[in-house]
């Protein structure tokens, strides 16, 4: 480590470190972006068709949206909200 220091280089692990740890606040920023009006998460959906007759499971729900992403009618990606991931879904 000492023999690629500079007087004001940092070091190969040092830097390589800092730009892991850049890369790594990237994903949370891109990964924290707000839900846009066109996209939908399998919770929303229970919660509006919740106290419906015959409204499906929320097991069921996310059956159906995996089935959508699979046959390509819809995408889906990952966001981090309250702590945790949750996939949010927008229309192909």
């Amino acid at each position: 480590m000492a023999s690629d220091k500079g007087k004001r280089n940092l070091d190969q692990s040092t830097r390589a470190a800092l730009s892991g740890l850049d890369w790594a606040l990237a994903e949370v920023a891109e990964k924290s972006a707000p839900i846009q009006p066109d996209e939908w998460t399998t919770r929303q959906v229970f919660e509006a068709l919740h106290g419906q007759p015959g409204a499906p499971t929320i097991d069921a729900l996310q059956k159906q949206h995996r089935r959508l992403v699979d046959s390509g009618k819809a995408t889906c990606r990952k966001v981090l909200r309250g702590g945790h991931y949750e996939s949010v879904f927008r229309r192909a």
